[in-house]
Order: structure tokens, then C-alpha cells, then sequence
């Protein structure tokens, strides 16, 4: 039976069947890809954690809107923070999967999303010594305080280990050859 008999349309592996072992900057390079979209997900509920905060905010951008509608608003932002936030957890860790397997579309996926969040952290941070953190929350409309800039910098941390480890040549041979077998080799 050949590699495309034993994986189903998505490249999932049918049960009972042996994945051959990814290379070790490979499997690092999930586990970072995973902590990565882990911390963005403690990021939003931090965000969202603080409703007086929320609530205050909405009446100061909608004074005319009742308490009732504030409230629904509110809820429907909470919900809705958690439930795209869980969404990225589990692309991410579907991701992580096809990169074990040595799936290359899955390494290009990963490197252009964790690429462009790196490159606009640094353009944050090249903006925040430009103009400062208040300039540019009031720019931005969005507040940057040390928790948010602390976490854009282990994002960008973590992003940047996993890009580099998908491209290492241990981890390109494992790329090249489809995850099959690719576990030996120096």
C-alpha cells in the first residue's frame, strides 16, 4: 500500500498506522507554534477579562445607547474574542500536525502567518520609539501598555524560533521528503 492509500483527502494518517518520526526542530518548531498561539490566547482573555473596563469604554463611544445595549454588546464582544481566539488555538494545532507529516503547504502556511505577525511587531516597536506608547494608543485607537507590548514580544520571539527552525536543512530534508522516513539523517 503506498503513501496516498494510507492517508485520508486532508493527509491525516488512517488509525493504527506508524508516523514516522519528524525531526527534533521540526517537533520544536510545533511545540513554539502552539505556544505561540497559547499566548495569544491568554493575550485576548486578559482583553476581555476586565468587563467594567469594556462596559465604560462602550459608554464612553455610545452615550446613547441604553445599559441593555451595552451589556449585549459587550457579552457579544466577550463571546466572540473567545471563540476566534479558540478557532486560531485549533488551526494552530492543526497546522502543527501537517508539519510533523511533513506536509510543505503547511510550512508555508506557518511561515507567511508567523512572517507577517513578526514583521508588524516590529513595526510596532519601531513605531512605539518613534512616538511613544501614547501617541500611539490614541493613533491606533487601541491602548498599548506594557502587558500588550510584552506579549507582541514573546509572540514575535516565539514566531521568529519557529520560523527558523522550519528551515533549517534537517528540517528541509524532512520537508523534501514528504515526512516519509525523514527522521534519520544529519
Amino acid at each position: 500500500m503506498n503513501d496516498e492509500e494510507r492517508t485520508d483527502a486532508f493527509g491525516t494518517r488512517r488509525s493504527g498506522e506508524q508516523e514516522p518520526a519528524a525531526p527534533r526542530f521540526v517537533q520544536y518548531a510545533r511545540w513554539l507554534l502552539i505556544a505561540g498561539a497559547l499566548v495569544g490566547l491568554l493575550r485576548s482573555v486578559l482583553q476581555v477579562a476586565d468587563r467594567e473596563a469594556l462596559v465604560s469604554g462602550l459608554h464612553a463611544q455610545m452615550p446613547q445607547w441604553s445599559q441593555e445595549q451595552v451589556d449585549s454588546a459587550v457579552n457579544g464582544t466577550i463571546m466572540s474574542v473567545l471563540l476566534l481566539s479558540g478557532a486560531i488555538v485549533a488551526l494552530y494545532w492543526a497546522l502543527a500536525a501537517r508539519l510533523l507529516q511533513g506536509r510543505n503547504w503547511a510550512r508555508v502556511v506557518v511561515a507567511f502567518i508567523v512572517g507577517l505577525r513578526s514583521l508588524s511587531t516590529a513595526f510596532v516597536v519601531v513605531a512605539l520609539a518613534v512616538y511613544g506608547a501614547e501617541t500611539l494608543g490614541r493613533m491606533s485607537g487601541v491602548p498599548l501598555g506594557p502587558t500588550e507590548i510584552a506579549f507582541s514580544l514573546v509572540t514575535a520571539v516565539l514566531d521568529v524560533a519557529v520560523l527558523v527552525l522550519l528551515f533549517l536543512p534537517e528540517s528541509q530534508r524532512h520537508f523534501r521528503a514528504g515526512g516519509a522516513g525523514s527522521s534519520v539523517g544529519a
